[in-house]
């Protein structure tokens, strides 16, 4: 069984989501800026928060991996965004395993936190911890978010093949950590 550090840089603390994070993560992900990426603009409703979290918890367990609520030096009591891995399923029936895919990044920060490398911040941390456990990370990006996909590559991701999720093709991406 794993757990997951506590993660800390200049800026930030990354703590590993908790149940009781859940009223602020939903908050935090339903802000128009953050849903029009993360969540394709549709409303994140509390019991999709509490299935999000619970397979936070099952990633931390069998996987290592997981979620952190994303909070500056500053304000330690408020969560401004959150990063982590998660697992995700494949997009059909046939797909690998869901463990068998490489862990997928996932990344959030409010609107007015942005253009402070904060994101870039918090994904080096989740990254570092990465390579303890995973040799390779996958990221999939809402296809009009430019700015991710120039951070991704920034950090060394590498374009995929888009894939289909819900319908619609999106931008795949992969870095390498060995």
């Amino acid at each position: 069984m794993h757990s997951l550090p506590v993660l800390r840089s200049r800026n930030l603390v990354l703590r590993p989501v908790k149940d009781n994070d859940s009223d602020a993560l939903q908050r935090h992900w339903n802000r128009r800026a953050v849903r029009q990426h993360l969540w394709d603009g549709m409303p994140v409703l509390s019991s999709h928060v509490a299935e999000v979290v619970e397979q936070h918890h099952i990633d931390v367990a069998t996987r290592g991996i997981g979620l952190f609520t994303i909070r500056h030096h500053d304000h330690p009591d408020r969560i401004i965004g959150c990063a982590g891995l998660r697992t995700l399923a494949g997009p059909t029936a046939d797909s690998p395993r869901r463990t068998d895919l490489p862990p997928a990044l996932t990344v959030s920060l409010d609107y007015s936190r942005r253009r402070q490398g904060l994101a870039r911040q918090a994904v080096e941390l989740v990254l570092d911890h990465a390579r303890i456990h995973h040799s390779a990370i996958q990221a999939i990006v809402a296809t009009d978010n430019i700015a991710a996909e120039q951070g991704l590559r920034s950090i060394g991701f590498v374009a995929l093949p888009a894939i289909v999720v819900l319908g619609a093709p999106m931008p795949a991406w992969r870095l390498d950590l060995s």
